[in-house]
């Protein structure tokens, strides 16, 4: 198992192409995996990305409780793939993992922030809010947009923490989350929020990495349109629910880029959230 500290710069100024599952990504699949090729560019992918395309990405990025470390196991050793998955979402036991991966892999937290247990960190815009009557709490990444609703309050609004602690067990003392990590090497005044699609993470791995240009294809962010290959989902509307703190997210996402050098290019033309640069591979 490798560090997050042993991923800083491993890639600079090489460029990665981050593969979301969007129906823009037909327009590109081809290329990319001709650029993977020919080693001109490393490739961010998740989940089921082999219904996608034929060879393996660089790195799988997982943070899931559905898509783990168990479920794919058996792709995880075919393909060869480096593997970056959210323990603080698959609680897959790690003496199972070390028994059973062939590949380098490493295991990320992407909501502990400052080592919290979860359910300190609502107690704590909780207790803000209680306090000042509004929902601009900053206490974790300068960023108050994480806690507006409806992703904080109600019956389910939990901002992405688990209000029974059930993944708590897996907070490693000093250990930073992906956000706080990226922060910390773009010197960037806000982290984005626990995130609510693995998209943000496989962009802030690339940064952190160094990867630049790092072009993002597929990344629809809008399951009415289904994904690539014409495979269909359920019709709802989960990222208009969440857009303002999704384009948050992004924004941070992007600012930190810039503070180190790298920009991040869109290869899906008038994207509704609108935040990173168009344009081609």
């Amino acid at each position: 198992m490798v560090g997050v500290d042993r991923l800083i710069d491993r890639h600079k100024g090489q460029a990665a192409v981050v593969a979301c599952h969007g129906p823009s990504l037909n327009f590109h699949k081809d290329k990319i995996e001709k650029m993977q090729e020919a080693e001109t560019a490393i490739r961010f992918s998740t989940n089921n990305w082999y219904d996608f395309f034929s060879c393996a990405p660089s790195y799988w990025v997982l943070a899931s409780t559905v898509d783990t470390v168990r479920a794919h196991l058996d792709k995880i050793n075919e393909c060869g793939a480096s593997i970056l998955f959210a323990d603080s979402v698959d609680l897959t036991d790690y003496s199972f993992i070390e028994q059973s991966i062939k590949n380098e892999y490493m295991g990320y937290d992407q909501r502990h922030f400052k080592g919290h247990r979860c359910i300190e960190i609502l107690k704590n815009a909780k207790s803000f809010y209680e306090e000042n009557k509004t929902l601009t709490f900053t206490g974790y990444g300068n960023n108050s947009v994480m806690w507006q609703p409806p992703r904080f309050g109600g019956r389910e609004g939990w901002a992405g923490f688990d209000l029974f602690g059930r993944c708590c067990g897996r907070i490693v003392e000093g250990r930073p989350t992906v956000q706080e990590e990226l922060q910390r090497v773009s010197d960037y005044n806000e982290h984005y929020s626990s995130g609510d699609t693995v998209a943000l993470h496989m962009i802030a791995f690339a940064v952190i990495m160094g990867c630049s240009p790092i072009y993002i294809s597929g990344m629809d962010l809008d399951y009415r349109e289904g994904y690539a290959n014409d495979q269909a989902v359920p019709v709802n509307d989960d990222w208009q629910r969440l857009n303002a703190n999704l384009v948050n997210d992004l924004r941070i996402i992007n600012e930190s880029a810039k503070k180190r050098g790298i920009k991040i290019i869109n290869l899906k033309p008038d994207a509704w959230y609108s935040v990173f640069e168009e344009g081609e591979l």
